[in-house]
This record gives C-alpha cells, structure tokens and sequence, in this order.
C-alpha cells in the first residue's frame, strides 16, 4: 500500500462527515429560504369532506391524510410518519366552551393517530381545525359544516 492510499484511507472518513454536516447546512438553508422561518403549509381538500362516512381526504403535495369517525371518535391516517397532531372543536353554541383543543395519541405507530371522544361532542361542533407536525413542518386546515376551508 502506497502513501497516497493510506492517507486517502485516513482522510476519507473526515470528508464524509464534512460532507454530511455542510448538506445539512445547505438544505436547512433552502428550507428557509422556500419557506422562510415560520414553515406552515396548508391542507387542500381531496374531494369531499364527510368524516361521518371516512371520506375526509386532506393534503399538501405527497404528503396526504385521512379524517374518519368511529365509536371511540375521531382516527386520522396519514402517508409519513408525523411526530404531533392536534384537533381543535369549535363549538357554535351559546353557554358552551367555544373551543376544546385535542392532542392525538399514536395508535400503533407515527402513521396512524385516534383521538377518545365521546360522539356526542361531534354532534354540535361548528368546525374542525387541524394541526399536523412533521418534524418542524405545520400542515394546517380546517373542515366547517362537511366542507374544508384553509386557515391562512
């Protein structure tokens, strides 16, 4: 083995590591610069929008989820891993909380969430706001009346 080989078998592990460490930079930086600091994307309706039914499609590029009730309240499905979802009930009633915040919980794993609700709090609810957090990344959208409408 020759000098040049040795120092090559030395140095490549550092190049690696400078290398992996300046694309982070450099796609950090795009992201910024795409999204700039605040990063909120929003959720475009995917078709119609009936949560009843499990026809509630929501997305924002590749990245797509699905709304649905069932007897213990509300399951969402989405297409990659989400590290945070949060629901927010509006309620249009008078004498009542306008507003309840729910944290999802994962059901088996980052791709599938529920949320335990009796259904008789679904009955009155005005709208339904969502928040879907991947890594630093907030999908948002809301669904009022079966229909969605974006949060700006």
């Amino acid at each position: 083995m020759n000098k040049h080989t040795k120092l090559a078998i030395v140095i490549a592990p550092f190049l690696a590591i400078g290398g992996y460490i300046a694309a982070g930079y450099y796609a950090d930086a795009k992201m910024k610069k795409q999204f700039g600091e605040e990063r909120y994307l929003k959720l475009a309706p995917q078709g119609r929008c009936e949560i009843k039914s499990g026809e509630c499609k929501l997305g924002n590029g590749d990245f797509l989820l699905n709304l649905a009730e069932n007897k213990q309240g509300i399951k969402l499905a989405t297409t990659h891993p989400v590290s945070n979802v949060v629901i927010s009930l509006v309620y249009n009633k008078q004498g009542a909380q306008p507003e309840k915040l729910y944290k999802l919980k994962q059901d088996g794993d980052a791709l599938n969430w529920r949320m335990q609700v009796d259904s008789s709090a679904l009955q009155n609810v005005d709208k339904l706001r969502l928040m879907v957090m991947i890594n630093k990344v907030s999908y948002l959208g809301e669904i009022n009346n079966a229909h969605i409408h974006i949060e700006k």
